[in-house]
């Protein structure tokens, strides 16, 4: 691999041929019709890896957009991928299998378990709700971040976990496990009548208040 980045322009192309000829791989300096690769704009966090390549065309606006997938990735996607990897790492000692029947029931164990839990729950994953997650494999069970905290269950999380299809239509976060609360029609719904009743319950006391005076 070779990268040419020199003030010869002449000299830059003459590289460019010689390496193609040897079929080696080059990249000349602001010339992308001489180049066989591309260097990106990346972001990493842990094992997470990101990169956004104009193929030469605007490596400025390379980085914009990079900065831009960067702000709305969560902070914490490194650790939660972390602890991703370990759950696998754990089942493969479990279940070791090599053919393609093995393989792919674990993937598709691990793809369901996915699908039940946020980055937000994956990056609280501790040790023991690892254990809770891998009891459920001889099982067929897919055990999500509540069915691993039973002790929470019947307290808000339930509460939210219920009323996500309950009354005011499909909650988003049900669908899209990263999805923004605020986008749940119960959420959205339950926010304005507490604050309705809040303003109503105030603006009686005002009321009396005035009354008695």
């Amino acid at each position: 691999m070779v990268l040419t980045a020199i003030d010869e322009a002449g000299l830059s192309s003459k590289i460019c041929e010689v390496c193609r000829k040897d079929k080696i791989p080059v990249n000349v300096a602001d010339v992308p019709g001489e180049c066989d690769f591309y260097f990106g704009s990346t972001m990493r966090n842990g094992p997470l890896s990101v990169m956004v390549s104009t193929n030469g065309k605007g490596p400025r606006i390379a980085a914009r957009l990079r900065r831009k997938l960067e702000a709305s990735i969560p902070g914490n996607a490194g650790r939660a991928l972390e602890n991703v990897g370990k759950l696998r790492g754990e089942l493969r000692k479990i279940a070791n299998g090599k053919d393609k029947e093995d393989i792919d029931r674990r993937m598709e164990w691990m793809r369901r378990v996915c699908d039940r839990w946020s980055v937000s729950e994956f990056d609280k994953m501790d040790d023991r709700m690892l254990r809770g997650v891998l009891d459920g494999w001889d099982k067929g069970e897919a055990r999500g971040y509540w069915d691993v905290n039973k002790s929470k269950w019947m307290g808000l999380g339930y509460f939210l976990s219920w009323t996500s299809w309950v009354g005011l239509g499909q909650c988003p976060k049900k669908e899209n496990r990263d999805g923004r609360a605020t986008k749940c029609p119960f959420v959205v719904g339950t926010t304005g009548m507490l604050v309705g009743v809040a303003v109503t319950i105030g603006a009686i006391k005002a009321l009396s208040y005035t009354r008695r005076r």
